[in-house]
């Protein structure tokens, strides 16, 4: 899943697919004292508001727990509320271990009994749930742009490949922030020696950040609500408070009184991550709250001294392309979602949900006929923004965009209630079909915080329908284990992808 409004840590950077708002919202407060659970992504947000949100429009079950969770309650055959349970974000961005991971031949075993003719979805959840343990135990983390994407990009194809899909692996460059040496350090506390910073500090370039080495003295100078006196932070690198007016405004007027970098630190608690409106001068890292605490008493002491660096090298990733071809080749349906992950985080459900989802519906209908192609694609960097599905989307043709009549997207859908969010037609089509089978789903009214690979699509004017579920408290941090994966999501939605498949050919040509 893409945030848009908190931290990616380094190496994760991107241009972003939908256009991001630069103006800050805040509070001309010193920096509070709070406690924090930072979160991951890149874009600009007017709120500074950290977590991915969806909206309810409407609720066919009022007595049903969804708190948080989208809107026309698909009732389940038996009258049974729809429920969930779902948390708040949190992001530590710590280290996860990995391992050598050991391709696999094919998929795993199907479990005995398991029905393969029809959108069974307790039978549906029972590979998901294979193909997760597999992927997560052999090929976690999946960063971007890495060799680990790669060795995971390999396996996917493998298993795609023995299950009769003609399989192929498309490779493209991408720019990946440099974090050797760090974003930004400390490197003198002059006579604060006694204060906790540790000498590199978590940082994220804003896009549009000049790629250069800065670094001097630290100084504080607040929200920069007005211009500074001509050469006040002259050689120094300012410590700027978010708030109040755009990110664009307070880096000119640090620039013109002089200083060589700034740093802006957020005004709630954890990381953000923005965007200037034209290319900086300098320079330009965000910090979180708790970062920013630290640094101001650094600042507020005297003498303590810091580097930025801004610096990027291309690295190439990588998507898997799977198709079985249709009666009619004029016609294709995409089944996507991303396999890389954050870096050092298990990502079992951003997005080890979303990629067993998508092999246990190839499994369920490699023998299916459908009057349409049907194409599966593992997009690589969606984490950096949204990479792979533009790459995708930048090798077709017009003409072959065009074949495109829609587009499933399945993205940290395993934990809290499942629902759905996308075009009328497909959005309608699924809750019908969760509603005919007895299943528990719900429709989004919009997104906040967060995207996914359906945007790219969206943009391109494609019919797209979005598989997500309504907790993503634990994505991008060390806590996106398999323990925390509900097994009967992701049975729900491949069943219901695949009533929607069926119905397809219904809604036009």
């Amino acid at each position: 899943m893409r945030l848009l409004n908190v931290r990616l840590r380094p190496p994760l950077v991107l241009a972003l697919v939908v256009a991001i708002v630069v103006a800050c919202a805040g509070s001309p407060a010193a920096p509070a004292a709070t406690s924090v659970s930072p979160s991951p992504a890149n874009a600009a947000s007017v709120s500074g508001t950290s977590g991915v949100t969806v909206t309810p429009v409407e609720t066919r079950n009022p007595e049903a727990e969804r708190p948080g969770a989208g809107v026309q309650t698909a009732q389940p055959a038996d009258g049974r509320g729809a429920t969930t349970a779902i948390g708040g974000r949190s992001d530590t961005g710590e280290s996860a271990g990995g391992g050598t991971p050991t391709p696999s031949a094919g998929p795993p075993s199907p479990a005995p009994g398991l029905a393969q003719d029809g959108p069974n979805a307790d039978a549906l959840a029972q590979r998901a749930w294979a193909f997760l343990t597999e992927l997560t135990a052999e090929h976690s983390p999946r960063a971007s742009a890495t060799e680990q994407e790669a060795r995971a990009a390999e396996y996917l194809a493998a298993i795609y490949r023995s299950l009769g899909y003609q399989t192929t692996i498309q490779p493209f460059e991408v720019s990946v922030l440099v974090t050797d040496p760090p974003v930004l350090r400390v490197t003198h506390k002059g006579e604060s020696a006694n204060l906790t910073p540790a000498p590199a500090v978590d940082a994220q370039p804003l896009r549009l950040s000049a790629q250069a080495t800065a670094g001097g003295l630290l100084s504080h100078v607040g929200l920069v609500l007005g211009d500074l006196p001509a050469g006040s932070v002259a050689g120094k690198v300012a410590l700027i408070e978010r708030g109040l007016i755009p990110f664009e405004l307070k880096v000119s007027r640090v620039t013109n009184a002089g200083a060589v970098a700034a740093v802006i630190y957020n005004n709630e608690p954890g990381q953000f991550g923005g965007t200037l409106t034209t290319q900086a001068r300098i320079p330009v890292v965000s910090i979180s709250q708790e970062a920013g605490q630290e640094l101001f008493k650094l600042a507020s002491a005297g003498d303590a001294e810091v580097v930025v660096t801004v610096a990027y090298a291309r690295r190439q990733s990588r998507n898997v392309v799977a198709e079985r071809p249709g009666a009619n080749p004029s016609r294709a349906v995409i089944l996507g979602g991303h396999f890389d992950t954050v870096s050092d985080v298990p990502g079992a459900n951003d997005n080890g949900s979303g990629v067993a989802t998508l092999l246990a519906i190839a499994e369920a209908i490699k023998e299916r006929d459908y009057p349409f192609t049907v194409r599966f694609v593992d997009f690589g960097s969606e984490e950096l923004g949204l990479e792979g599905s533009q790459h995708y989307l930048a090798t077709l043709s017009s003409e072959e965009r065009r074949t495109i009549v829609a587009m499933l997207n399945f993205d940290a859908l395993g934990s809290g209630a499942a629902g759905v969010y996308g075009t009328d037609d497909l959005a309608n089509q699924a809750l019908s079909v969760a509603n005919a089978s007895g299943l528990r789903l719900s429709r989004e009214a919009n997104i906040q915080g967060g995207s996914s690979d359906f945007a790219s699509f969206e943009a391109a004017g494609t019919p797209f329908l979005f598989f997500l579920a309504s907790d993503f408290s634990r994505i991008h941090t060390l806590g996106d284990t398999l323990d925390r994966i509900d097994q009967e999501v992701l049975g729900t939605a491949a069943a219901v992808a695949i009533g929607v498949l069926d119905r397809i050919p219904s809604l036009g040509s």
